[in-house]
């Protein structure tokens, strides 16, 4: 007799255990839903490396694995895409640029301003100019960046002598050389 009860009473303080651990999962879980807080730390696990392309420099990379973490996460554009599901996503809008610019000069000009606001994270935490556009595409252009996937923005005027190593002597200072008269900072960024 005293072996079924020992099991009895064995399964009843299990049973009052998990009924203990789900009150208190379901009420912590109650507790948790609000408004979201800003900051917090962002993990993520990724099973594949970079190590082909360009290891993760946005300068080579061109999987849609970096793609998809720079536009979701790390990288703003003068223009991009609304982040939405089936045609609805492939709207382009501004990001960094005030408009989505009409071309002009026969479609071969195409002329962006830099929304006000728009700002580096720390360390920098200053607002973007053009001459950081300027230097990201000097940077593109450098073959020894390793911008493998560069020749797609070949038919820049300029962007050929860059790559061939003309038009510029120190591409890594903000205020290098212009790759021609038709992508230049605006003098406005002083």
């Amino acid at each position: 007799m005293k072996r079924p009860m020992g099991k009895l009473l064995l399964a009843a303080a299990a049973l009052a255990v998990m009924v203990t651990l789900v009150t208190t999962a379901a009420t912590g879980a109650k507790q948790k839903h609000g408004t979201a807080k800003a900051g917090g730390v962002y993990r993520v696990g990724w099973e594949s490396d970079f190590g082909f392309t360009d290891g993760f420099d946005p300068t080579g990379e061109y999987l849609g694995e970096a793609f998809s973490m720079y536009s979701n996460l790390l990288v703003r554009t003068l223009v991009g895409y609304t982040h939405r599901a089936g045609a609805a996503g492939n709207k382009i809008v501004p990001d960094l640029a005030t408009t989505v610019p009409k071309p002009t000069n026969g479609g071969k000009t195409y002329t962006f301003h830099i929304r006000q606001g728009a700002k580096f994270g720390p360390p920098l935490s200053r607002q973007i100019t053009s001459k950081d556009i300027l230097y990201a595409m000097q940077r593109l252009g450098t073959p020894k960046d390793g911008a493998q996937y560069a020749f797609y923005y070949s038919v820049i005027k300029g962007f050929r002598r860059l790559q061939q190593g003309h038009g510029q002597d120190d591409h890594r200072h903000p205020h290098a050389e212009r790759l021609d008269d038709r992508l230049r900072p605006d003098p406005a960024d002083g």
